[in-house]
């Protein structure tokens, strides 16, 4: 299913002759969906906070977010949210690489909050919980706490999932086996002076 997030409601995208549907609404054009890949266009981009992939079959498996976030300003996370900016980009191409780094953060750098990270497998089968018991690095002058974790490519992968998330919220971090280079996100970004925060650390 395909999820659309607007700042007062949710609902599910239906692609209808080409067309995405959304609230009983025509929401763009050409749309595409299949088993393979959906291809989605928005009539207005500043109408939703994010689009949510999720996979059904095997119970409700969140396969990836789109967040919108207008200029590459991420809004600042409220305490014991997760923050955008630590995980950006949330594409990563990293092919050829050994072992390769992500970050996740938590708003509240004296916080005791629950934290999690879940990765899913694309063609293999892997779906599991991560440990995170260890030292969250205190980002004091930013309020964050800090997960770095250090991952090696799985054998017979072409594409692994990272799910961070807390009580209240959560984001994810697609990395791609198959492709090497710079995320698109980072090219794009780059035409506002780079991805930043609606908090202090503009």
């Amino acid at each position: 299913g395909i999820i659309v997030y607007t700042p007062k409601a949710a609902a599910e995208i239906y692609v209808i002759d080409h067309r995405c549907v959304a609230f009983d609404k025509f929401w763009g054009s050409p749309c595409e969906r299949n088993k393979e890949k959906s291809r989605l266009s928005m009539v207005d981009v500043t109408k939703q906070e994010k689009i949510e992939i999720i996979d059904y079959s095997v119970d409700r498996e969140l396969i990836s977010i789109t967040h919108f976030v207008p200029y590459c300003r991420s809004p600042a996370p409220k305490p014991g949210g997760v923050d955008m900016l630590t995980s950006f980009p949330f594409s990563r191409f990293v092919e050829g690489q050994r072992n390769f780094i992500l970050a996740f953060g938590v708003r509240g750098a004296e916080g005791n909050e629950w934290v999690g990270c879940w990765v899913s497998c694309a063609h293999c089968t892997l779906n599991e919980a991560l440990n995170v018991a260890s030292p969250m690095l205190k980002d004091k002058v930013l309020d964050l706490l800090v997960f770095y974790g250090i991952f090696t490519p799985r054998p017979n992968a072409q594409h692994e999932t990272y799910l961070w998330l807390t009580e209240d919220t959560h984001l994810t971090v697609t990395v791609d086996y198959t492709q090497n280079g710079t995320s698109p996100e980072v090219e794009e970004c780059s035409k506002y002076g780079g991805a930043r925060s609606k908090s202090a650390r503009q």
